[in-house]
C-alpha cells in the first residue's frame, strides 16, 4: 500500500488468494521478491523462488519500530513471529479506536447503530490477523519500515474490517449459526428482535441487519484506508491493488 508495494505488489503474497504480478510482469511474487533481496545481497544468487526464512531474515534486519504508539501500548514486533500476540494486539487496538470514533458519530442516528457497532467490535476482537500481517510485513520487506508505523497499522485495520464484512455476509449466505464461537451476526440480531419485542419476522430482521452490517463494515474499511494517514501520492498509485483485493 505504500511506495514499496507500488513497485513490488507481489510482496502481498497470499492476500486475496491470488499471486499479483508487478506491473504486468510474468514473474510470481516470490520470484520478484527474491530478485529484490538478491539485489541487496540478502538472498543467495540464482533464479527462482526464495524461502520464507530468507524473507524473515531480511525483515528482521530492516524493522526497528518504536515501542509505543500514541494512546496505545505496543511492544516492538518480532519479525520471526509476524502475526504474534504483540502484532495482533496492536491491530486490535487500532480497530477498536476506529470503531470508538464510528460509534460516537452514529450515536445520534439511532440506538440500533450502537448495536451494530457492538457486533462489529465482537467479530473483529479475535482472529489470526493474517491479512493485516501480509500488509504490514509486505511493506517492510519491499519498502522498509516506517519510523512511525501508526498509519501503516491503521491501513492494516482496514483489511481486518473488510475481512469481517465478508464473514458476516458469508454466514448469511451459508445460513450458519455460529462464527468464532458465538452466534453469527444475523442470529444475534434475530435474538435482539426477540428481546425487544420488535414488529415483524425476527429472522427477516436478522438477515436485513446482517446485510446492513456487512455493507457498513465494507464502507468503514474504505474509510479506514482513506483516513489512515498514508502518503496520498503513494496511496493513489497503489489503489488498483486495494481494488483487486476488494473484488477477490
Amino acid at each position: 500500500l505504500l511506495d514499496g508495494l507500488v513497485q513490488h505488489p507481489g510482496a502481498l503474497i497470499g492476500l486475496g488468494g491470488k499471486e499479483l504480478n508487478a506491473e504486468g510482469g510474468s514473474l510470481g511474487p516470490r520470484q520478484q521478491l527474491g530478485n529484490r533481496l538478491r539485489g541487496v545481497g540478502v538472498a543467495p544468487s540464482g533464479g527462482g523462488e526464495i524461502s520464507g526464512s530468507i524473507v524473515v531474515q531480511h525483515v528482521g534486519q530492516r524493522i526497528q519500530p518504536p515501542t509505543r504508539l500514541p494512546g496505545v501500548s505496543m511492544p516492538a514486533f518480532d519479525p520471526t513471529d509476524p502475526a504474534g500476540p504483540a502484532f495482533r494486539d496492536a491491530v486490535g487496538a487500532r480497530v477498536g479506536l476506529f470503531l470508538d470514533q464510528i460509534d460516537e458519530e452514529l450515536a445520534p442516528v439511532s440506538p440500533l447503530m450502537s448495536e451494530l457497532v457492538g457486533l462489529a467490535r465482537r467479530f473483529t476482537a479475535g482472529g489470526k490477523r493474517l491479512r493485516p500481517a501480509f500488509c504490514f510485513w509486505g511493506h517492510v520487506a519491499a519498502g522498509g519500515a516506517p519510523a512511525d508505523p501508526t498509519a501503516l497499522l491503521d491501513a492494516t485495520a482496514g483489511f481486518e474490517l473488510l475481512h469481517v464484512a465478508a464473514l458476516v455476509h458469508d454466514d448469511l449466505i451459508d445460513d450458519s449459526d455460529t462464527r468464532r464461537g458465538m452466534p453469527a451476526a444475523h442470529r444475534q440480531l434475530e435474538e435482539l428482535h426477540h428481546r425487544g419485542g420488535g414488529v415483524g419476522d425476527p429472522a427477516a430482521f436478522g438477515r436485513a441487519g446482517a446485510i446492513l452490517l456487512g455493507d457498513l463494515l465494507t464502507a468503514w474499511s474504505t474509510q479506514r484506508f482513506a483516513t489512515a494517514g498514508l502518503d496520498p501520492a503513494a496511496f493513489a498509485r497503489a489503489r488498483w491493488v486495494l481494488d483487486a483485493v476488494r473484488t477477490d
